[in-house]
């Protein structure tokens, strides 16, 4: 969404992503915003600071998600987010302190998430190809402001 620095990522070792839902009651869990795909799309590896549905998302997905790297491996999963938290800020610290002696498997992680990443975009370009062709080209729907065009009103 918001153009970062790419200079950001080669000059650190780990990024931290902080996920969320957009708003409270929202109970689904199944989407990654920017901030771990940008992680992903840069090759950088990434402490998860989520809900554990999320990370499982994530899984799922396929990424690798470095907590083999963490010294509380299962840090995703704590159900208190103060301790979860706290968490994070512990495998921050090792994953810093440990990421040479594993640099050649994290790399090879940091790939492999990459990869998923050219897969799913190849995917979702041949969705908006083939929406290009539907009635949501002729409408001009992603090229309008305001929401008036999502609207469609059955006659």
């Amino acid at each position: 969404m918001a153009w970062v620095n790419p200079q950001i990522f080669a000059d650190t070792a780990l990024s931290i992503v902080s996920e969320g839902n957009a708003y409270d009651p929202a109970t689904n869990y199944s989407f990654l915003t920017e901030k771990t795909w940008r992680a992903v799309a840069m090759r950088h590896p990434f402490i998860f600071s989520g809900y554990p549905e999320q990370f499982d998302y994530a899984k799922s997905l396929g990424l690798r998600t470095f907590e083999q790297y963490m010294l509380i491996k299962d840090y995703a999963y704590i159900t208190d987010e103060d301790a979860r938290l706290n968490a994070v800020v512990t495998n921050t610290k090792y994953f810093l302190e440990n990421y040479k002696t594993c640099k050649e498997n994290i790399e090879l992680d940091i790939e492999h998430n990459y990869n998923i990443f050219l897969e799913i975009f190849k995917e979702e370009n041949k969705l908006l190809a083939t929406l290009a062709l539907t009635e949501i080209d002729k409408h001009y729907w992603f090229d309008q402001t305001g929401f008036s065009h999502l609207l469609k009103i059955q006659e």
